[in-house]
């Protein structure tokens, strides 16, 4: 009698081993495969936006650089601001012109015009701003407004062939890392016009004033708003990003 409750226990416990080893435990290859294709999937959605972001800065960066550039910039850079000029078709070609003057009395030569700069391409030299106001041969002009949350965050001048600066590119960015730029241009005295081409197709092209010179405003329908001006001294100015059209102008209203 002593025993049976043991016995008892014994066969318990034989039936609870026998039912576990009749347990089938399910393959957890087939599992492990649907989590690694969903960690997959994964990873390759974040490449794509990634990638998607780089592409959207790219384009942001040739639209900003477009009208800007010039053929005295270097090839890389003229490359990317290709936007408008590969239009064959369809092309608008604005010119900012500047008084002629008499030079048949003149004893010297005139200077050779903005047309033939390209032969001498520009270095660009990312820099700080107080070293861009000591290079460039121009003074440089800075915005008194600017949008909110909008900061200075890169500084651009390009040195020519001859050692002179006569190119700055300002790129202010906000907490969002949108981005707006103002591209600064001397142009040689002497120089009787500017011109600027720009596709009919990419968006409303007007006419403004600022201040005295007049200029031209580009607006885009994804948003982006460019505006383009010669100064009275010669500075060909250009402001563009994702902006609206009223803070443009008033950036370009209060650089000194």
């Amino acid at each position: 009698m002593m025993n049976e409750p043991n016995e008892q226990d014994r066969i318990i416990q034989k039936a609870l081993q026998d039912y576990y080893n009749r347990i089938e435990i399910p393959d957890a290859a087939p599992s492990w495969e649907k989590v690694h294709v969903q960690m997959q999937k994964r990873r390759c959605k974040k490449k794509t936006l990634f990638r998607l972001k780089i592409v959207a800065a790219v384009i942001a960066a040739a639209f900003m650089i477009d009208l800007a550039a010039t053929t005295n910039i270097t090839k890389t850079y003229a490359s990317m601001s290709s936007l408008f000029r590969e239009a064959k078709d369809r092309v608008v070609e604005f010119f900012f012109a500047k008084e002629q003057h008499d030079t048949s009395a003149a004893k010297t030569v005139p200077p050779p015009s903005a047309e033939g700069e390209g032969e001498n391409p520009a270095v660009p030299e990312p820099t700080t701003l107080e070293d861009a106001k000591a290079k460039l041969a121009f003074p440089l002009l800075l915005p008194s407004y600017v949008p909110d949350h909008f900061s200075l965050e890169v500084v651009r001048i390009f040195r020519e062939a001859s050692g002179q600066y006569h190119n700055v590119y300002l790129e202010y960015m906000n907490d969002n890392e949108d981005i707006f730029k103002i591209s600064q241009r001397f142009i040689e005295p002497g120089s009787t016009h500017v011109k600027s081409d720009v596709s009919t197709d990419v968006g409303v092209i007007r006419k403004t004033m600022i201040g005295n010179s007049r200029g031209i405003l580009v607006i885009v329908p994804e948003g982006f708003v460019t505006l383009e001006w010669l100064t009275e001294d010669q500075i060909k100015v250009s402001i563009s990003g994702k902006l609206a059209e009223t803070d443009v102008l008033e950036i370009a209203e209060s650089l000194r």
